[in-house]
């Protein structure tokens, strides 16, 4: 981007709350619109940016304010589009600013900061980026993710995951990572397809239980759990229990997975009672 352009782009992001206050006092509702639209468009570009791996790609500081920059883009976009549904909402608010309004305020105020910050780090030589030494493993029994230049946007959401490239490990994208929630509780409420399982095992350094969605697959009788990314982190958590997982859909039953010895390299496969509730 040419320095002139990003300085007016920065300019702008650091006046964005009283450019939008101004906006909205002198053109009502189609003001307010605007500022809508506005918030809406910045909270789907950090959706894609967070779909397409890029909090990986950053350093601790700009990952976490990514994630607040869309937390706070969210409120912002749904307080706005609630008082637009309200008729004389926009105009009442603007002179006697009701609870709603303040949190809309508060809302844009934190949007547009957390832009600015970011956006200021972005144009920094290194632009907020982990260097390579930075994504490199610290020990050769962790595994080895893909660089993160080979991560490539919308992969696992927009198309499919090229399981084709050579590598240990591929760590899914954060959206799916933090969506494993979702997972778990269709499981519990048997709403999920029936392949679909929930795995418990412990963590290998903290010994909190873990609890990840798996499909399971069937192969000459047997019941299999597949780690399609490699060397995943619930394969590693289970080799360090010792095979010891609770395995179920609606309840977990007490299992003891074990490693097969047969697939390819890359793949992990885990045997899995026959009968699961």
């Amino acid at each position: 981007m040419p320095r002139p352009i990003a300085k007016l782009v920065l300019g702008l992001s650091a006046g964005g709350y009283p450019l939008t206050q101004t906006l909205i006092r002198r053109s009502g509702v189609r003001g307010a619109r605007v500022v809508e639209a506005v918030c809406v468009g910045l909270v789907l570009r950090d959706a894609a940016m967070i779909a397409g791996g890029a909090p990986q790609r950053l350093r601790p500081v700009p990952a976490r304010l990514l994630w607040l920059e869309f937390s706070a883009g969210v409120i912002a976009s749904a307080t706005g589009l609630r008082l637009l549904r309200r008729a004389g909402a926009i105009e009442a608010a603007a002179s006697s600013p009701n609870r709603l309004e303040v949190v809309r305020r508060a809302a844009v105020t934190a949007l547009f900061g957390l832009h600015t910050i970011r956006f200021w780090i972005f144009l920094q030589p290194d632009r907020g980026r982990r260097s390579q030494a930075e994504d490199a493993p610290v020990d050769e029994d962790k595994p080895r993710a893909e660089p993160p230049n080979m991560r490539r946007p919308g992969e696992g959401f927009l198309k499919p995951v090229d399981y084709a490239r050579r590598t240990n490990y591929r760590r899914p994208p954060e959206l799916y990572l933090r969506m494993q929630w979702l997972g778990t509780l269709l499981n519990t409420v048997g709403i999920s397809p029936k392949d679909v399982v929930t795995l418990e095992v412990p963590g290998r350094r903290s010994g909190v239980p873990r609890r990840t969605t798996l499909v399971r697959g069937a192969f000459r009788g047997n019941h299999y759990l597949v780690s399609l990314a490699g060397e995943s982190e619930w394969v590693r958590n289970v080799r360090a229990a010792g095979g010891s997982a609770q395995i179920g859909r609606r309840e977990l039953h007490a299992a003891n997975v074990g490693r097969s010895t047969g697939g390819r390299a890359g793949a992990c496969h885990s045997r899995l009672p026959a009968a699961m509730g």
